[in-house]
């Protein structure tokens, strides 16, 4: 009985131990599947990334070309006119205007002396022939 016993024993271990094994084996399968999935996974994930890092550097170099464009602009602006030569022009332009102002207030005077004296002469005259 105990060959019995000791068969049935070793039968037991071998069993448990087939089982044991078995339940590894599919647990290594298991594990397998999912590094496998989680790399699929993580690789479609990359490829993302990758596309939109490019079409980043795509945008920024397209930005860097629109700012060097731009401060060739304010560069070419900045050569030309400022606010201070606005400023200087317009105060010139206004001392020509009042000296313009006074030249032709004067002319205006004179003329006006010229042809009263001219019409002061007439009337003399004027005067003279009808007496």
């Amino acid at each position: 009985m105990m060959n019995d016993n000791d068969q049935r024993a070793g039968q037991a271990t071998a069993a448990s131990r087939y089982t044991s094994l078995r339940c590894f084996s599919i647990s290594i399968l298991i594990s397998i599947v999912v590094c496998s999935a989680a790399s699929i996974l993580f690789y479609n994930n990359f490829i993302s990334l990758k596309s939109e890092v490019e079409n980043d550097h795509v945008i920024i170099s397209l930005l860097q070309k629109d700012i060097a464009d731009q401060k060739l602009i304010i560069a070419r602006f900045n050569e030309s006119v400022t606010n201070t030569d606005v400023e200087k022009k317009l105060a010139s332009l206004e001392v020509s205007l009042s000296a313009t102002q006074a030249t032709l207030l004067t002319r205006l005077r004179s003329t006006e002396t010229s042809i009263g004296a001219l019409l002061n002469d007439t009337l003399v005259k004027l005067d003279h022939t009808v007496k």
